[in-house]
Formats: C-alpha cells, structure tokens, sequence
C-alpha cells in the first residue's frame, strides 16, 4: 500500500473575505515508520485573527504530539487532541484578543491495517465506495439532534431544515473540556477503489449527489479535490463558507505530493521525523541501559533531558521546545471525558439516511453552544 497512495488538499475560502480552514499530511512512508499517512483538517471559529490562528496552532500541536507519543494509534490521536486542546487554551490565556476562538478537527490514519480516525465538530469525513458516499464520523452540530426531533415526529423537516441553531456545534477544540469526541480505534479496512474525504462543513454546499458524481469520475487525488472545490464555489452561494477538501485515494498510482503549482490553497506537508540509521538501534539499547543507570544513580529527573540529547545523537533531530506542547498543569482545561459516541449512520457502511437540505439562502456560520442534555 505503501507505494499506491495519492493524496492531495485544496482549500477556497468561498464568500469570506478570510481563510479560517488549515488543513495538511504527514507522509511517514519514507521515514522507516509502520505508520503511513496521517491527515489532518480543522475549521476555525473566532473571527479573522482567532479562526485562522485556532485551527493551525491545533493542527501543528497535535503534529507534534502525535509525532512524540507512542503506542498504539488511538492513544496517540488521544495525545494529539489533548495537545491540540491544551495550546489554543494555553495562547486564549496569553492573547486576550484570541478569547473564544475554536476549531473543528478530523485527524485520519491510514496505514496498511486500515483507516482510523479521531473528530470533534462537524467537519466530515466521507468514503466513496462501489458507487455509494457515507459520512463515517459522527456529525457534533445540532443536526443530527434536530434530524431524529423531525424522525421522533417531534418536529417537522422544513422547522429543522431551517432551525437557526441547525450548523452550531455540541463539541469543539477551544481550550476547554471536549464534550463529545469521535474515535475509531479498531481499523476501518480500506479496499481497492475506496477515496476518503476529509472537508470542512463549506463543501456542504454540494448536495451529497454531485459530490458522488465527482468522486465516481475518479482521477488523480489533486482533480478530484480540485473538482470538488471548483463546484462549491462555481454555485456562487452568496454565503459561502471557506471550504477545504482532503483526498486520499489509496490505489491511485504513485505517492503524490501536495506541493503543486495550483491558485487554489495548498495543503501543508509536514515532515516526520527521520528513520533511525543503520545500527542505531543497538546503540539507542546501550545507550539506555546507561542512562537507566545514571537515573537510579542521580534521580529520575534528569532522564528526559537526557533522552533528547541521545536521540538528537542519534536521529539528528533537536528537541522540540517545550512550549511546542504544554505539560498538563493542575487547574487547566483538560481533554473531558473520551466518549464514544452511538455509530453514526454511515458507521459500518450502513446506507446513509436523507435528511432534509438546508435552504440554498441560509449562510453556514459556525459557533459553539453548551452540550444538549442527553445527546
């Protein structure tokens, strides 16, 4: 798999007059890892300044601590959320103009096991497969909530199709216990000709029937996030939100890179951190028996310090400042508790259920709300 895969981010910031989106890869197929591609994709809120600094201070965060932590892969996109979390609390503190700021965000881990994935908000992550689009994540907006008032009878569709709460969020990343959060740590196999999507709430624009037809013409990753985002914007919705696409076709051809001449946004390819060299790793063992040693010695105190010295030895790589990701402290905003939220329709490529289309005049805008009791 690891030389099959394509993938390729675009992103329009729509009728906004800016981007809030950020979204970007990490490619670990060269870096000796077991790991193969992780993506990721956040969708600001705050305004110009708090949006846009939101979503990439969470995306580079959770990076960085992804990139750190070890173990299995849902335990590290747990680590990566928490980070994430922590540095947009950690800067709202330091930045009084950054109060209330906020992010969508789906990170999603491919490797030859499968797919897995971690969300929180309304950002979506679709599968194309055997001609049939499900959203696999589950939906954090009042959507669904409004959606199953309209199925309980308790609501008419064109009351919840038009409900001025229909696009604001149950969960956020904005620096303080996360309500609901979506994981999936069991592998989600990915089969030949399956294109996984990643995209912020603006591509919703698109009635999920021209989002298949693009995805059934197939293509190179880069068309088809670059089809993708010319449609929503060629509809010229007056409100049009930022939207941000993020293609991974799995058997596509050759790796490709997303750094491309295009006028449409770029994603961001993050680098990972390089494969130990040859013999290193009987060195890294002596190395730490020393070191397990001169800690029993002089006190455990020392050893981080002194691991990152070992490993700038041996992978050339400086440790990361340790701002990069703030320590858990007493007293601050921490990750709340790791909910799994009830399979969402699409979880288990369930045939996906209508729900009623939002008014083509209704503008999307994002903000968060306390969660709902018993959602």
């Amino acid at each position: 798999m690891k030389s099959e895969i394509q993938f390729a981010g675009r992103e329009h910031k729509g009728a906004r007059p800016y981007q809030e989106d950020y979204h970007g890869f990490v490619d670990y197929a060269d870096a000796g890892s077991d790991a193969d591609l992780l993506l990721l994709l956040a969708d600001g809120m705050g305004g110009h300044v708090g949006g846009s600094h939101a979503s990439q201070a969470a995306i580079r965060s959770f990076v960085t601590a992804f990139d750190a932590a070890r173990g299995p892969i849902e335990d590290r996109l747990r680590d990566g959320l928490q980070a994430a979390n922590q540095r947009i609390s950690a800067d709202a503190r330091a930045n009084p103009s950054l109060d209330g700021m906020g992010c969508t965000l789906v990170a999603a881990h491919l490797s030859n096991e499968g797919l897995r994935w971690l969300s929180v908000g309304d950002s979506v992550l679709l599968l194309w497969r055997d001609g049939t689009l499900t959203q696999i994540n589950a939906d954090h907006s009042m959507a669904p909530v409004l959606d199953a008032q309209v199925a309980n009878g308790r609501m008419t569709a064109e009351k919840a199709a038009r409900h001025p709460d229909r696009n604001a969020l149950r969960s956020a990343v904005n620096g303080t216990p996360i309500h609901l959060v979506d994981v999936r740590g069991e592998p989600l196999p990915i089969l030949p000709g399956d294109v996984v999507v990643a995209a912020s709430d603006g591509l919703l624009t698109l009635p999920d029937a021209d989002i298949a037809a693009t995805l059934a013409r197939g293509g190179m990753a880069r068309d088809v996030a670059e089809r993708l985002i010319g449609q929503t914007v060629s509809r010229e919705h007056p409100g049009q939100d930022n939207v941000t696409v993020a293609v991974i076709s799995p058997d596509a051809g050759a790796r490709l890179a997303t750094a491309l001449p295009s006028p449409l946004g770029e994603a961001t390819q993050f680098a990972p951190r390089p494969p130990p060299q040859q013999g290193s790793a009987a060195l890294l063992a002596l190395v730490a028996g020393a070191v397990v040693a001169f800690a029993v010695a002089i006190g455990a105190v020392f050893v981080p310090s002194l691991r990152e010295a070992v490993e700038h030895a041996l992978f050339g790589q400086e440790p990361a400042p340790a701002a990069a990701v703030p320590a858990a402290l007493p007293g601050q905003p921490q990750i709340g508790p790791m909910i799994e939220v009830p399979p969402p329709v699409g979880r288990g490529l369930a045939p996906p259920i209508p729900t009623p289309e939002p008014p083509a005049d209704a503008p999307r805008r994002k903000r968060a709300i306390p969660p709902v009791d018993g959602q």
